[in-house]
């Protein structure tokens, strides 16, 4: 598999490499297999308990919201 990568800019000045983030092009072959190996994964941390409570990110139902406001209201 592979990627193309494009340079896409953000703001300030165009001369200046760190005002650009790398945009990765890939095939469709490895979207399919990319969220075929996200669901396995993700299968696997859930049904062995690996992910811990605190974990917030890439979780569904659980956001930065959620995140915050379990660290403003814990005792």
């Amino acid at each position: 598999m592979y990627a193309v990568i494009k340079p896409v800019f953000k703001s300030g000045d165009r001369s200046d490499v760190s005002n650009y983030r790398p945009i990765s092009l890939l095939p469709a072959f490895s979207k399919v297999f990319k969220k075929f190996l996200y669901v396995r994964m993700y299968q696997h941390l859930f049904n062995n308990n690996i992910l811990g409570d605190e974990q917030f990110g890439f979780r569904s139902k659980l956001s930065t919201m959620a995140a915050t406001f379990n660290l403003i209201n814990e005792n």
